[in-house]
């Protein structure tokens, strides 16, 4: 019985937490506008890049899909950052979980 009360009400914090996450977002969302502004690009008939120019802040931001990153580079920032990247919808459940677990304790 203890522990089915745990377990309702550790689902009801998480609930109530993401929805007060995404209220809040729709209430303050982030200004992304500086990362919509892109870095002047000169290219030739081929489309192959000449000159890049700098964006008013003075930072680079060049035009790229993950197809021209390396496939190296992108299997060790998904092994740092999200192991389990490719088998979830973007949240991972299990970190949510163990973060709830870490929170309660």
């Amino acid at each position: 019985m203890i522990v089915r009360r745990l377990l309702v009400r550790a689902a009801l914090a998480v609930t109530l937490t993401v929805a007060g996450a995404l209220a809040l977002d729709r209430i303050f969302p982030p200004n992304l506008t500086r990362y919509l502004d892109r870095s002047t690009e000169v290219v030739d008939a081929n489309g192959h890049l000449l000159r890049a120019f700098t964006t008013g802040d003075g930072q680079w931001r060049l035009k790229t899909t993950v197809d021209d990153v390396d496939p190296t580079y992108i299997a060790l920032l998904k092994s740092y950052e999200d192991s389990r990247f490719d088998y979830h919808f973007g949240v991972d459940p299990l970190s949510v979980v163990r973060a709830a677990a870490q929170d309660i304790a």
